[in-house]
C-alpha cells in the first residue's frame, strides 16, 4: 500500500514538472517606498471615519483596502448613514478624501505584514484584473511603507456555525448571502433557511425577504430570538432536540451558584438528545464549560457511572 502511494506521488510530480513552463514570466513587477503619519488598513465604515478625521487634521494618511472600491460592508448593507445609503456615504466620503492632498487611497491593495520600526509590506494588484497589462505596466507592485502609526480597521470575521456537512454547496455565511443580494443583485436561492445565533442573521432574512426571496425559517439558537411578521422564527431549543434533558439547566445553575453566586440566575444552560447525540449548551466562558464538564457531562458519558448515564441512550440500546 505504501509503495502504491509513493508511486502516485511520483506520477503527480512528473505531471506537474511537465506542465511547468521554463519560459520567463511575461509580466513585470515593481516596488516602491512610501512614508506617512498614519496607515489605515481597511476602508470600511471605521477606516473611512478615521481617514476623514486624520486627513482633515492635516496628517499624511494612506488608506489601503483589498477591494477595488472603498466602503467595505457599506456596499453590501441596506442600512443608511446620515440619511444616505451606505454605498452613497462611502462614495461621498471617497470624493472628499480624494480631494485632500495629504491622503493617498490605495485600492486593490493588501497589507501583508507588519515589521519592526513602523515598516509595513503592501501588495498592490495593479493589473491583475486586466486580461493583459499595458506595455510597461506592472502586474503587481510591492510597497514598503514607513508609518509612525497604523490603525487596523479590517472589520469582524463571521464564523460558521458548526454542524455536520456545513461545507456542502448551498451552505453559506449569512453575510455572504446578504452581500450577493445587496451589492450584486443576486439571489443565492429561491427558498432559504437561516441558522442564527445573533441579530445579524435576522438582517439577512429581512433583506432577502425584501428582495422577494422566500425565507423558509430563521432557526435561532437563542430562547429570546426576535420575531418577524414576514417569516417564521424558530428558537433552536424547540427544533434541535428529540428529547430535552430538563434537569441539566437546573443542576448546572446549582453548581454555578457555588462559584459566582446569584449571578448564575442569568446563565442559560440547556441540553437534549438529537439523533442519538447528546447536545449540551451552556454559557461560552471557560469557567462555565469547566463547571459543566466536571460536575455533569463527564460522569454522564461514563458507562460505569451509577445509577444511570447517557451511554446506553447514545448507543441505541434504549
Amino acid at each position: 500500500m505504501v509503495d502504491q502511494f509513493v508511486q502516485v506521488l511520483l506520477s503527480l510530480n512528473t505531471v506537474n514538472s511537465e506542465r511547468r513552463s521554463l519560459e520567463a514570466d511575461p509580466d513585470c513587477y515593481d516596488k516602491g517606498f512610501l512614508h506617512c503619519d498614519l496607515l489605515i488598513i481597511g476602508a470600511g465604515a471605521a477606516g473611512l471615519a478615521a481617514a476623514l478625521v486624520a486627513g482633515r487634521a492635516g496628517l499624511d494618511v494612506i488608506l489601503a483596502d483589498e477591494d477595488f472600491v472603498i466602503g467595505g460592508r457599506l456596499n453590501q448593507e441596506s442600512f443608511s448613514i446620515d440619511d444616505q445609503a451606505g454605498s452613497a456615504f462611502a462614495a461621498s466620503t471617497y470624493e472628499e478624501l480624494a480631494s485632500l492632498p495629504n491622503v493617498k487611497i490605495m485600492t486593490r491593495t493588501t497589507v501583508i505584514g507588519a515589521f519592526d520600526h513602523g515598516i509595513y509590506g503592501l501588495v498592490e494588484r495593479v493589473a491583475d484584473h486586466l486580461k493583459a497589462p499595458a506595455d510597461g505596466q506592472p502586474r503587481q507592485r510591492l510597497w514598503r511603507v514607513y508609518s509612525q502609526s497604523a490603525l487596523l480597521c479590517a472589520g469582524a470575521t463571521e464564523r460558521p456555525i458548526a454542524f455536520e456537512n456545513n461545507d456542502r454547496p448551498g451552505i453559506m455565511l449569512a453575510g455572504a448571502m446578504r452581500a450577493y443580494a445587496n451589492r450584486w443583485a443576486t439571489a443565492v436561492g429561491d427558498r432559504i433557511a437561516i441558522f442564527a445565533n445573533n441579530d445579524d442573521a435576522h438582517r439577512t432574512a429581512h433583506d432577502l425577504h425584501r428582495l422577494g426571496v422566500e425565507i423558509a425559517a430563521v432557526i435561532d439558537s437563542r430562547p429570546e430570538a426576535p420575531t418577524s411578521a414576514h417569516f417564521e422564527v424558530l428558537p433552536a431549543s424547540e427544533v434541535v432536540f428529540d428529547k430535552t434533558i430538563e434537569g441539566f439547566g437546573e443542576v448546572f445553575r446549582a453548581l454555578s451558584f457555588d462559584e459566582i453566586g446569584s449571578s448564575t440566575i442569568q446563565s442559560r444552560a440547556i441540553a437534549g438528545l438529537a439523533n442519538r447525540t447528546a447536545i449540551f449548551c451552556m454559557p461560552g466562558s471557560t469557567g462555565a464549560c469547566k463547571t459543566a464538564w466536571n460536575g455533569l457531562i463527564r460522569d454522564q458519558l461514563d458507562a460505569a457511572h451509577r445509577p444511570c448515564n447517557f451511554v446506553k441512550v447514545l448507543s441505541g440500546d434504549l
